[in-house]
């Protein structure tokens, strides 16, 4: 899922991925979902003639592009994101991102995921087709 999520972020301008868990620290652990992807993000930087440029290297907040001089984003940058948000309290964070991408972690410790996917499914519509992917995935509880 982490080199699904790096790839959609180094090959597809314009494009937002998201990454959303119950607690971030799930993602943006050592070892959690957004660390890896921003581990295969930055091997495109440093080690592959593919140089996107990094705007913002926040693990919540990461983006690719590049800058003028005086700090404003070029208007025909890449404009990429990799967004890792917690789900607490917040069902509509992904409305209006405009993202390529979402991925759940961890769904076992989601109280909400119901009212999540209420209002991103219908948010992910054009028309009668689905334009986004949405993946989730989480392990067996006893609750």
């Amino acid at each position: 899922m982490d080199f699904d999520s790096a790839n959609i972020v180094n090959g597809c301008s314009r494009k937002v991925v998201i990454h959303i868990a119950a607690d971030s620290k799930y993602l943006t652990d050592s070892d959690g979902l957004t660390d890896f992807a921003i581990f295969n993000i930055l091997f495109n930087e440093e080690k592959s003639p593919f140089v996107r440029g990094i705007l913002s290297a926040e693990k919540e907040d990461f983006h690719l592009g590049y800058k003028f001089h005086n700090g404003v984003e070029v208007d025909d940058s890449w404009k990429l994101a990799l967004l890792s948000v917690s789900d607490h309290n917040n069902v509509n964070y992904i409305i209006d991102k405009d993202a390529l991408d979402i991925k759940v972690e961890e769904l076992c410790t989601m109280k909400n995921f119901d009212a999540f996917i209420n209002v991103t499914e219908p948010a992910m519509r054009t028309d009668s087709f689905i334009a986004d992917t949405l993946m989730s995935w989480g392990t067996a509880t006893n609750e």
